[in-house]
């Protein structure tokens, strides 16, 4: 294996893990009041505060926000395998760079699917504006 392919490899698989960990990053709550940061409150406040509704403009967009970048990181990592196969037409070389792109597709398609299928938020009475 060369080392133009070996780094292109190595970069791909760092890729897959920093578009993973974004996507895993997406899936926490956003509530101020759920997360471990403002854990406090329980002993400093008589009661809890209100609870935050999920479907507020900040609150509802986080996810998507996480997803599309985590897409986008896939998206290019497939390009660059891709143009790193027609590169390199060495069948060790071909077989190692196609695995960690068939991964990156597995992801992006995972990643696309639940950012188009998602409901937007009702923009009717109770929209800020």
């Amino acid at each position: 294996m060369t080392g133009e392919a070996a780094f292109i490899l190595a970069y791909l698989v760092v890729l897959f893990g920093v578009s993973a960990l974004l996507f895993l990053y997406g899936r926490q709550p956003t509530s101020a009041w759920r997360s471990r940061l403002f854990t406090g409150h329980l002993r400093t406040l008589p009661e809890p505060p209100a609870p935050t509704n999920e479907a507020d403009w900040p609150h509802s967009e986080a996810h998507r926000f996480h997803h599309s970048v985590s897409a986008f990181v896939s998206l290019v990592a497939i390009v660059l395998g891709l143009v790193e196969v027609v590169r390199n037409h060495r069948p060790l070389e071909a077989a190692a760079l196609a695995g960690a792109i068939l991964s990156h597709v597995a992801l992006a398609a995972t990643l696309l699917r639940g950012i188009f299928s998602r409901v937007e938020p009702s923009t009717g009475e109770d929209a800020p504006f």
